[in-house]
């Protein structure tokens, strides 16, 4: 009977003992867990702020560059050179200082001598 007893005794301090092995690895799991979680979550976060950091900085970046662009079309408004609409745009060509001079000369003389009927005529 003792010896039923003793190895009662043994098998239920060796499940213990397996009992608190397995509870200890679960522990030690359990917290792995929580902080493999909470590092998890704090990368998550680091990186969520991050990029709400490049957008921020983005979006400024964009804000600046609108200014500049506007500051530079106010600037080139102003330096801008009107051309003269009475100007010629090119050169005349032989052919219309020609014409030009034969219309101003037609004009000094009458009608008559412009129509073909000459002085002598009357």
């Amino acid at each position: 009977m003792s010896n039923l007893l003793g190895a009662n005794r043994r098998r239920s301090v060796q499940k213990k003992k397996c009992l608190m092995r397995k509870d200890t690895k679960l522990r030690r799991k359990l917290n792995y867990l929580k902080i493999i979680g909470n590092e998890k979550c704090q990368h998550e976060a680091m990186r969520l702020l991050e990029d709400e950091q490049k957008h921020k900085t983005a979006i400024e970046l964009l804000e600046q560059y609108f200014q500049f662009k506007q500051e530079a079309e106010k600037d080139n408004k102003k330096t801008k050179n009107e051309k003269d609409p009475l100007k010629p745009k090119h050169l005349m060509s032989a052919y219309f200082i020609f014409v030009n001079e034969g219309a101003k000369s037609c004009t000094s003389c009458s009608e008559q001598e412009y129509i073909g009927g000459g002085k002598d005529d009357e």
